[in-house]
């Protein structure tokens, strides 16, 4: 009874002494795992009683067999305490959350705005009116659209012409004073998104700049008096093309009209009386005409009164 309790002190002993130790307490449990805990202590239990010499360990045998037993507890140990030491600390991470990681979502790409159409309005376009694009542009994701537009003007005759920036011209109006009747005009409109992204240029249909036709401005006269009749016609024409006037074929007799300066003059037979209906014309030479019916009333002047006797 007296040496079973003496073993368990010692056995209580070992323990302690293997608790105190970090790494120690691991290999302990590593030998435990393999079986090898109960063997060593029995083994150490009896290497403390000394032999008949008085040495722990008395015989080559022993000596030996301890040798390779610490040996093969010393290999044991050192694999199992690299494991743990390698694990220890780090939380187990599932296999899902190594995907996860691994398939992170790349940055939704930002797609340029395009302009789905525009036109030059007005159209048929004259040389007395200001030009404007309409554009209609969109874009993929919603965002807002920032238009740069630029007009050109094709130089040269027939099917191929050469375009040419009109300098400053950056807006969506063009005024009517940077064109003339004939000249072929475009706008080039380019799309950006608040993102930067550019999107592709888009061109305008050419639009030919008609003639403006010119207008008679003046008035004729409403009372006929006297034996002359006179009348200046004004005319107005945007393009400044000189204007050249004429009367219709059916005129009084003796009516005529400056080509140049529109000045109608008719000196009036005595007696002629009635009502006398004239169309002066003007045109431009470039297919641009205008006209203004005048209506001549003569009536025959009052007879003098006869004194009484």
């Amino acid at each position: 009874m007296k040496g079973q309790r003496h073993q368990n002190q010692k056995f209580d002993k070992i323990n302690k002494l293997w608790e105190k130790d970090k790494v120690a307490s691991i290999c302990a449990q590593q030998v435990q795992a393999t079986s090898i805990f109960p063997a060593l202590t029995l083994f150490l239990l009896g290497i403390e009683e000394k032999t008949n010499k008085g040495h722990l360990l008395g015989s080559k045998r022993m000596k030996k067999s301890f040798i390779l037993f610490l040996a093969f507890c010393f290999l044991t140990c050192l694999g199992g305490c690299k494991g743990k030491k390698q694990g220890e600390g780090k939380p187990g991470t599932s296999h899902a959350e190594k995907n996860e990681k691994k398939t992170v979502a790349p940055p939704a790409p930002n797609y340029a705005p395009k302009v789905v159409g525009a036109k030059i309005v007005p159209d048929p376009a004259y040389a007395n009116r200001d030009l404007k694009v309409e554009v209609n542009a969109e874009d993929p994701e919603k965002d807002l659209i920032e238009l740069k537009y630029q007009w050109i003007k094709f130089m040269g005759e027939g099917p191929v012409r050469t375009a040419v920036n009109l300098e400053g011209e950056t807006d969506p109006t063009l005024s009517h004073d940077k064109f003339v009747h004939g000249d072929v005009v475009a706008v080039r409109i380019t799309p950006f998104d608040w993102k930067g992204a550019e999107g592709q240029m888009y061109q305008t249909k050419l639009l030919v700049i008609r003639n403006s036709p010119p207008e008679i401005i003046s008035l004729p006269p409403e009372n006929i008096s006297g034996p002359l009749f006179t009348y200046p016609v004004k005319v107005k024409d945007m393009d400044n093309d000189p204007i050249t006037l004429s009367l219709c074929e059916s005129v009084p007799k003796g009516m005529t009209i400056n080509p140049t300066t529109g000045l109608i003059t008719w000196a009036i037979p005595p007696g002629v009386t009635g009502t006398f209906s004239v169309t002066v014309n003007g045109d431009d030479g470039h297919g641009g005409t205008c006209y203004q019916k005048l209506n001549l009333t003569l009536t025959a002047p009052p007879k003098p009164k006869e004194g009484k006797e």
